[in-house]
């Protein structure tokens, strides 16, 4: 079961101190709304550093797809544990520690707010999971990375059963009867810890670990991860049917071909001149050139705008 009325649960965590991180979520959201048939309810867990128009804006873009928002506000965070949070992460990254608490249904897909989904997300709640508490996908990061591994050796890690938590598909009633103590646990580890690569993805992991619960494992294609190889350089087909996971250039800073998918449905969102406008302040890679020069030419611009044209509701 889903939750309420069957909808499938989707659940997004964020801070927004420079007024427009909201639009990766917004985004992600989208992508989801455009490939996902079932019904579904988003649940965005934020602070007060999310705008309440920018808050409006989700709320109209789940009516245009006759979707579901639901805000919540987050408690506050220890600050022993925001002191030993990069700022690379910020707070955001710990509240999916309170999403037991705060969210009272039966199964949520936690998602980054860097990814675009360009598959129907039943398919992740269709997934066979046994009876543990979480699902998540290997950190495929760590492959052939000696240095990553001996860090997580040095936390009393596993690296070959280190999943990445930018994607969890999360028993919430398993986790609220059986595991309980999870947010005070992970929160402590993250306090007591200096250095974490990871802080709350370092801390779930180890929590599990040291109680012999393997998390779930999740197919690659549900947190395919860009930041992987040459995985943010294939082709544009190479791309459908994922959860597309944006862990090394941000597709809003950088421009290259996984990140054309991202700005297909950023224009599902903002207007088409907003797009262009926003991509031409991007950095380039250097082997990247030519897109730079491409998008100079009207005729392209002009086709883009068909390609990614807005539909009206």
């Amino acid at each position: 079961m889903t939750g309420q009325s069957d909808r499938l649960n989707i659940c997004f965590c964020f801070t927004d101190e420079s007024g427009e991180y909201y639009k990766n979520p917004l985004t992600a959201m989208s992508s989801i709304f455009e490939n996902t048939r079932d019904p579904v309810r988003v649940h965005l867990i934020c602070d007060e550093t999310v705008d309440p128009e920018h808050r409006d804006i989700f709320t109209v873009l789940g009516g245009r797809y006759g979707q579901e928002i639901i805000f919540y506000h987050i408690p506050p965070v220890p600050q022993a544990v925001l002191g030993n949070t990069r700022s690379i992460f910020g707070k955001g990254t710990l509240f999916r520690l309170f999403i037991p608490e705060l969210i009272h249904e039966e199964r949520v897909l936690y998602l980054d707010c860097d990814v675009i989904c360009t598959m129907d997300v039943r398919a992740v709640f269709d997934l066979p999971t046994g009876s543990v508490p979480m699902a998540g996908a290997p950190d495929t990061g760590l492959r052939g990375d000696r240095k990553l591994s001996l860090y997580l050796r040095s936390l009393g890690l596993d690296p070959k059963s280190y999943v990445n938590a930018g994607v969890l598909l999360m028993d919430l009633e398993k986790i609220r009867h059986g595991y309980a103590e999870l947010k005070d646990r992970t929160l402590s580890f993250i306090a007591e810890k200096r250095g974490l690569r990871s802080p709350d993805q370092d801390a779930l992991n180890k929590y599990f670990q040291s109680r012999n619960i393997n998390i779930c494992v999740l197919p690659e294609n549900c947190n395919y991860l860009l930041g992987n190889g040459d995985n943010a350089y294939r082709t544009l087909p190479e791309y459908t049917g994922k959860i597309l996971h944006y862990t090394g250039e941000k597709p809003w800073k950088t421009l290259y071909p996984a990140a054309l998918v991202y700005w297909k449905y950023y224009a599902r969102v903002f207007s088409c001149d907003d797009v262009f406008s926003a991509i031409e302040k991007l950095s380039m890679p250097e082997y990247a050139y030519l897109q730079s020069f491409v998008l100079q030419k009207p005729k392209v611009r002009r086709w883009l705008n068909r390609v990614y044209e807005i539909s009206e509701y």
